[in-house]
């Protein structure tokens, strides 16, 4: 292979070597005439230096550019509705960047029979670091590539409504990848088989709804040993996993070294282990259910997880989406960490989390999200570290977030939306850090909110330094917000504010904050804890019961700005440098903080 490429760069520097060099800013050609025109304006160009863009309306045919051999940079032709041919282009031999195509007429290829080889890809209304063939409703067959021999990037065809096969890429030897979705009349891979496998860095093979052969030499080889992703899902029989494939070229398969794993139907859950023999660590991403794309062909029929009972861990992320029928996670029970995200979303019947109870670390987010008949979080008691955020939404049936009650840290935010039965935050006791905002509720509309929400109780604890922006909006029956962490956070904020449009007590910032001080002031009360004079002036006296520990002092102005800290020395506080004014004394003990107003004369 290195040889081959070697020859391929000889060559090129020979045929480069009796071109001229032009238009190194490249050019686009809007109109026929710009093209007929081309040998008149550019004499002796035969090698554009930089991007070509051909996107004329009116053009019909590229006979103009006969005399061009290669581009160095990218060719992009779109919007060309009455080109029938790519006749003009029959001397190109190279393309330096990617070949575009994007909303053509073509049936085929038909001019681009001398084109080699292309550097970055094939691409036809797509990215562009890709060979890709998409988006052209008449395109039958890739008549006119029958000498390509190079792609550097992507080969990427997809959507080509009226595509029945691939065969003229049969010199085809190398490419950076294969990536072919959505095209409901190929049946075959036919013209990938002398690739070498070795060159792949990426296989996707997904949704071709009458694709039934796919062990092509060059998808055989990568199969047995990849270097890349492996995406095969929703094609016919014969092409509908990696397993399948792999038994029609008579090999077997390692565990994926970067995934990824579908699991659409119960069979594809019940033959895992022999599939995979062996395979415990998942070292890519698992999807449980239905992809996006195949949702609309019906909901999986998964009962039950039981042939995943060996996987210890999954280094990607876990989707577990679109499922009818399966009541709990049951099956994933040896399950300890997740390195990516968890989404489990819109599945009808689960009823809890229970399976997920050896779950100790989330890499990224937890994404709970329009599961109606998810009752408790039951499963999640061993999970203690979120990497990302957390969000719980549209769990109407959900009442409270127990089962989360060992939950220390969260590494992005919170976010509880939009529960229609959520009554309390009871689980969230053990939480003591956040990284990102805290939002009880949606600050900018109605069904944001959790409408029977009564109280921030679960709050407390967490550390109010740890919480970026604040959110707490549309909840219209929670009326006391003033838990420890609300309260901390409302006296030096680290961000924007949003409280508004809950129930009476709880719909500004100042509302929250007097019920602070009520709640600070009975928790004095009751503590038996003593500031003294206050009004004061130059020194405060502080007495605490024998059961409590005094840890330090802290006083904030009227701004929340920190202004004095400290520790009493035999109970009493010097104040003699505070301006008069009011301030927010702040008490830290060993069973908590508690605070109210000072006044210094």
């Amino acid at each position: 292979m290195k040889k081959f490429h070697l020859l391929l760069l000889v060559m090129l520097a020979i045929n480069n070597a009796n071109a001229q060099g032009c238009l190194p800013e490249g050019i686009s050609f809007q109109s026929q005439i710009q093209v007929d025109s081309f040998q008149f304006n550019y004499p002796g160009c035969t090698v554009i230096e930089g991007d070509v863009f051909i996107n004329g309306p009116d053009i019909i045919n590229l006979n103009g550019l006969s005399v061009v051999k290669s581009i160095k940079g990218d060719l992009d032709l779109s919007c060309v509705d009455y080109l029938a041919n790519l006749v003009g282009l029959h001397n190109l031999t190279s393309i330096g960047g990617f070949l575009g195509f994007h909303n053509t007429y073509l049936s085929d290829f038909t001019g681009l029979n001398s084109l080699d080889s292309i550097g970055d890809g094939l691409s036809i209304g797509c990215f562009a670091n890709s060979s890709i063939v998409c988006n052209n409703p008449f395109l039958q067959n890739l008549t006119g590539l029958e000498a390509l021999a190079y792609i550097g990037g992507n080969l990427y065809i997809a959507d080509c409504q009226s595509l029945t096969n691939i065969n003229a890429l049969s010199a085809l030897t190398y490419v950076g990848g294969i990536i072919i979705l959505g095209n409901p009349n190929l049946t075959s891979l036919a013209g990938l088989e002398n690739i070498d496998g070795g060159t792949i860095s990426e296989l996707t093979i997904e949704s071709n709804s009458s694709l039934t052969l796919c062990n092509m030499s060059s998808i055989c080889n990568y199969l047995s040993s990849p270097g890349g992703e492996v995406n095969i899902y929703g094609n016919s029989n014969g092409c509908t996993t990696p397993a399948e494939i792999a038994s029609a070229c008579g090999i077997s398969i390692p565990c994926l070294p970067y995934g990824n794993y579908y699991f659409i139907n119960q069979t594809d859950v019940d033959s895992f282990e022999v599939n995979y023999l062996g395979c415990h660590e998942i070292a890519g991403n698992v999807l449980i259910g239905q992809p996006e794309d195949l949702f609309s062909s019906g909901i999986s029929n998964i009962s039950n997880l039981n042939g995943l009972l060996n996987i210890h861990s999954i280094s990607g992320s876990l989707n577990i989406r679109f499922l009818q029928g399966l009541f709990a996670l049951s099956g994933l029970d040896s399950l300890n960490s997740v390195g990516g995200y968890i989404e489990i979303y819109s599945n009808d019947s689960l009823y809890n989390l229970m399976g997920l109870n050896n779950l100790s670390s989330i890499g990224d987010d937890l994404i709970l999200e329009s599961n109606p008949y998810l009752k408790s979080l039951t499963g999640l008691e061993g999970l203690t570290s979120i990497g990302g955020g957390l969000k719980v939404s549209y769990c109407d049936t959900l009442n409270s977030l127990m089962g989360l009650e060992n939950l220390i840290a969260v590494g992005g935010s919170l976010k509880i939306q939009s529960n229609q039965n959520l009554i309390s935050l009871t689980g969230l006791e053990s939480l003591t850090s956040l990284g990102g905002d805290l939002s009880i509720g949606y600050k900018y509309g109605y069904y944001g909110g959790n409408a029977s929400l009564t109280s921030l109780a679960g709050l407390n604890n967490i550390s109010a330094g740890s919480i970026n922006n604040l959110v707490i909006a549309y909840n219209q029956s929670l009326s006391s917000c003033e838990a420890q962490s609300i309260c901390d956070y409302l006296v030096s904020p680290n961000g924007t504010v949003t409280i508004s449009l809950n129930a009476p007590g709880c719909n500004s910032p100042e509302e929250v904050e007097a019920a602070c001080l009520t709640s600070i002031e009975s928790m004095i009360r009751d503590k038996e804890i003593s500031i003294y004079p206050n009004p004061g002036k130059d020194f405060l006296i502080i007495s605490t019961p024998n059961e409590v520990c005094l840890d330090y002092v802290v006083i904030y102005n009227q701004t929340g700005k920190k202004v004095q800290q400290g520790k009493p020395v035999n109970n009493t506080l010097d104040i003699s440098k505070l301006q008069p004014g009011m301030y927010i004394i702040e008490l830290v003990t060993d069973q908590g903080k508690v605070r109210e107003k000072l006044i210094v004369n």
